[in-house]
């Protein structure tokens, strides 16, 4: 059966995450009271005792979110939701990055308040308009400029509250749509607390230092210096983030995949009918431009189908390939799978420009995909195979 993400009981599920994750029991008294004396420290910036701080914020939100995965899950699995790969996709996509995405925000505020990061930090790092950018003039307005160095008060809420905003669910991890293969993208970089990533740079760079005729080249490595320099809390952030990250990957590497065969079950039909086509030699309505040579793999997916080694996951890809209306990109994973070789070889063929990359990290396009068989198809024509 289906049920729409409106219609969960989302109040009573997030209930019984709290209920199960029982942040004040007495079974985790131990680690609240660490928590406790390590808060108080931070301000010290020793880099040991913000790592174990690190550790207890990561190990608590890790819980919770696979509390949240394990909730919802076991509502769809009561509900006899179906496929079900999709309904714990949709788990992951709805529920759980989103709680990920507001618990990492909140514990970044908290972690650079209890800190004292100074608000001048913040814009040299990350872009971030603070109260040491402002110059008041003689009609009372203020106006931006790069911060004063020497001014080394804490932050404000307001400018927390602008470094919690850089955390979203896009920088966490991009989510193409179920009916697309329901693939994630992690974005280049180490998120936005990163020394690499390269909005932070580009907003730090526009905010503090080109007015100062700094090109942006120059800027990167200044930024990088004071990166370290703000250690350990800027690894913290980082850290942090990671581990947040890194385990929505997991979830998402968890997904129950073998039950794409019940996914694949609603294209059945439409395969069956492409296979008819072209084995009566009519036209082709997808609008391929492969030769007869490549068309066995339509019949040769659906013949095996019955047989042991029938793959439904490959079947399924091959099916993604032949109807590039409806999509665009394959994962590195499914490209190995659908070429049948090693991950290598599809670097190799990138690197060559045999292949060409998606939009998003690790995803290649289908329309190089199908102009990299049109070739292969022609040499072998070319060579009489």
């Amino acid at each position: 059966m289906s049920i729409r993400w409106n219609e969960f009981p989302h109040e009573q599920l997030r209930l019984k995450i709290y209920k199960r994750h029982a942040q004040n029991s007495a079974a985790r008294s131990s680690q609240s009271s660490l928590r406790h004396i390590l808060r108080r420290k931070l301000p010290a910036r020793n880099s040991e005792e913000h790592q174990r701080f690190i550790e207890l914020q990561a190990a608590r939100l890790i819980e919770h979110l696979r509390c949240t995965r394990d909730i919802y899950q076991d509502f769809v699995n009561e509900r006899r939701c179906d496929p079900v790969l999709e309904a714990h996709w949709v788990v992951l996509r709805c529920a759980v990055l989103p709680t990920a995405s507001e618990l990492l925000r909140e514990d970044v505020i908290e972690y650079t308040k209890f800190t004292q990061v100074p608000a001048r930090d913040l814009s040299l790092l990350f872009g971030i308009p603070s109260h040491v950018c402002y110059r008041d003039i003689s009609n009372g307005f203020g106006v931006v400029y790069p911060p004063n160095l020497d001014d080394t008060t804490a932050a404000g809420d307001t400018e927390l509250e602008s470094l919690g905003k850089l955390v979203e669910e896009d920088s966490l991890l991009h989510f193409e749509d179920i009916k697309d293969g329901g693939a994630v993208f992690q974005l280049h970089g180490g998120g936005p607390f990163a020394v690499d990533d390269q909005l932070s740079i580009h907003r730090s760079w526009s905010l503090c230092a080109l007015q100062q005729q700094f090109t942006l080249v120059q800027w990167v490595h200044k930024r990088e210096r004071l990166w370290h320099i703000c250690s350990p809390w800027s690894e913290g952030l980082v850290s942090m983030f990671t581990a947040v990250q890194q385990e929505l990957l997991a979830q998402h590497r968890a997904l129950p995949f073998d039950s794409l065969v019940h996914m694949n079950e609603m294209l059945e039909e439409t395969l069956r009918r492409i296979v008819v086509r072209r084995t009566r030699g009519t036209s082709d309505q997808l609008g391929s431009a492969l030769d007869d040579r490549t068309r066995p793999t339509y019949v040769h997916a659906e013949q095996e189908e019955d047989s042991p080694g029938f793959d439904p996951r490959r079947a399924a890809i091959i099916r993604k390939v032949r109807e590039p209306q409806y999509y665009r990109i394959l994962t590195v994973e499914e490209a190995t799978l659908y070429f049948q070789v090693t991950s290598r070889t599809i670097y190799r063929w990138l690197e060559t420009g045999k292949l060409r990359s998606g939009p998003r990290r690790g995803s290649i396009t289908i329309g190089s995909i199908r102009r990299f068989e049109g070739q292969r198809s022609q040499k072998r024509d070319s060579n009489g195979i």
